[in-house]
């Protein structure tokens, strides 16, 4: 028996045949850790399986069954198999998935000339795992007839399902609209009683992940399409973006950013997109970038102003924020860019928003919240 690490899953695979043991010699495990799984082929499993492939050799049988047992007992560890192409750049990774002969891995191959980090993660199954509540796509021996795949693991950029067409479109999807999508291209052979399992991580999967539909032609211009509808970038703190945001607002430039927490649902959520640009002078309901007295920064709406005194306020909050001075503003928000549009500042909507939230009737409709919940509260 021979040890693999693979999904961060230790498993013993009494392997036989040439073929897989050259897909998974990159996996091999010589760590003191004790198995999590075993597997061993014997000559009865090989005999039946011919029964069902009468065309396939016994190494081709062999990578075939491993890799089923493997893609089981994934369940048992929060793990899922997606028959997909995953690429992954700048730390996350993107999976193409697809019937057989659409193209997935002749997109994934356009991503790794389009971009220079580029790698295959695994060109035929990839597994997909929950560990501590993040999703992660790993690399497995059983990366399909070219044997195109690494020995990672990368934060789950989104799903994209492909399919040909005439032209380049890609649109997000929901979860529900994914959902027939996706059960083609998972674990099939696997008992009634396992089912449930594989149905409840799906949904979880689904509900995780950021989810495209892509019509596309086969050449380069749908992966230039595809990477600047799904590229993710990582997120950094805004204190150690300072200098150069400060810089930049200065100059009249303006600068760009992924929102992070809740204070200013429902109009942005987090991960939405904001630019922010410096203006002459800020007004009440103007969204603003400002730098609080313990050196943090946050988005939240003007309410009044008092002289020199500035309040603010985040829109799904009570509690208005102790003041701030001009000098503390950063900038205006001047668009937010959501997955499936982008709204200005100078849209219509978005004034009739914002003229309503700082209107009596807006302040009206805040206190009564307030009151309510603070009843609520004083009932529970």
């Amino acid at each position: 028996m021979q040890t693999y690490k693979i999904a961060g899953i230790i498993t013993e695979m009494d392997v036989r045949y040439e073929r897989l043991k050259k897909q998974a010699q990159p996996y091999i495990y010589n760590g003191n850790m004790k198995a999590d799984i075993s597997f061993a082929l014997n000559d009865e499993a090989i005999n039946k399986a011919k029964e069902f492939y009468p065309g396939l050799s016994e190494a081709d049988l062999e990578y075939l069954l491993y890799g089923i047992w493997f893609y089981d007992k994934l369940l048992d560890f929060d793990g899922m198999m997606l028959h997909a192409s995953a690429v992954a750049t700048e730390k996350r990774a993107y999976l193409f998935t697809a019937f057989s002969g659409v193209g997935k891995s002749t997109h994934t191959a356009y991503w790794k000339e389009l971009l220079d980090d580029a790698v295959i993660v695994n060109d035929d199954k990839p597994a997909l795992r929950f560990v501590e509540d993040k999703l992660y796509v790993y690399g497995t021996p059983f990366s399909g007839k070219h044997d195109i795949s690494v020995n990672s693991r990368f934060l789950l950029g989104g799903i994209c399902f492909l399919e040909r067409g005439d032209e380049n479109f890609i649109e997000n999807i929901t979860a529900a609209e994914a959902l027939p999508l996706i059960l083609p291209q998972t674990t099939s052979r696997i008992g009634e009683d396992r089912i449930s399992k594989k149905l409840s991580l799906i949904d979880r999967v689904l509900n995780y992940s950021k989810l495209y539909k892509m019509r596309c032609i086969n050449d380069i211009s749908a992966a230039k399409m595809s990477y600047e509808k799904m590229k993710v970038s990582m997120r950094v703190r805004l204190s150690q973006l300072f200098d150069v945001m400060e810089e930049t607002l200065s100059k009249g430039g303006t600068v760009a950013f992924a929102t992070n927490g809740r204070s200013m649902q429902p109009l942005l959520h987090d991960g939405d997109t904001v630019t922010v640009k410096r203006m002459e002078d800020y007004k009440k309901g103007d969204l603003i970038l400002f730098r609080k007295k313990d050196g943090g920064f946050v988005i939240h709406r003007i309410i009044k102003k008092k002289k020199e005194l500035i309040f603010t306020q985040g829109d799904s909050l009570f509690e208005i924020d102790e003041p701030i001075k001009k000098e503390d503003i950063l900038g205006a928000v001047t668009e937010i860019i959501y997955p499936e549009k982008t709204i200005k500042a100078t849209d219509s909507r978005y004034k009739l928003y914002k003229f309503l939230y700082v209107s009596s009737l807006g302040k009206s409709l805040r206190l009564l919240k307030r009151k309510l919940s603070k009843q609520k509260n004083h009932i529970g």
